[in-house]
């Protein structure tokens, strides 16, 4: 699991839009490109995405959580929001960045469910199993096997494995 930290907010969440950026081109896979279609064409203050996942599975904070997303309208109030990078082509990195994002929201906001653009508007976005990926149930929940706090656990065990590694080279 990948180590997320998520700025603390006053801001009530209680829903995630998942959403892809409707680009299968190399060329469009960066923060740049969407800063440009984002900020620049649309006069916008910051990228409309809470946060962003490129093709190698780099997560980037992209609005500030404080800030409601600009990514569904009608529906941003309470929410924040994800974009993979894609239309039809994603990657494993960027799924596995998603869940973990997710697990993380999750422990952050409880009761937080994950939702589609497509739900909530009448574009096929994100163009993937999102439901699947994630093991959503019916309404929206990650349904998971393991408790918050075996999660946060897990997380430690493997952060302390990599201090023994760090700490191993150093000498």
């Amino acid at each position: 699991m990948m180590s997320i930290v998520i700025e603390k907010t006053q801001r009530k969440i209680n829903r995630c839009f998942i959403h892809c950026s409707a680009s299968d081109y190399a060329r469009h896979d960066n923060i740049e490109t969407l800063r440009k279609w984002h900020v620049e064409e649309n006069g916008w203050d910051y990228i409309g995405y809470t946060w962003v996942i490129l093709a190698d599975g780099s997560l980037h904070n992209t609005r500030p959580i404080h800030r409601s997303p600009a990514s569904q309208k009608g529906n941003n109030i309470d929410t924040v929001s994800v974009c993979l990078t894609g239309e039809k082509i994603f990657t494993g990195a960027q799924f596995i960045t998603l869940k973990d994002l997710c697990i993380a929201l999750s422990l952050m906001f409880r009761g937080i469910t994950f939702h589609g653009h497509c739900e909530v508007s009448d574009k096929t976005c994100p163009n993937f199993a999102y439901k699947e990926v994630l093991g959503l149930d019916s309404v929206g929940r990650m349904s998971s096997n393991e408790e918050p706090h075996d999660v946060i656990e897990r997380s430690i065990r493997e952060i302390e494995k990599q201090l023994v590694i760090i700490k191993g080279a150093l000498k």
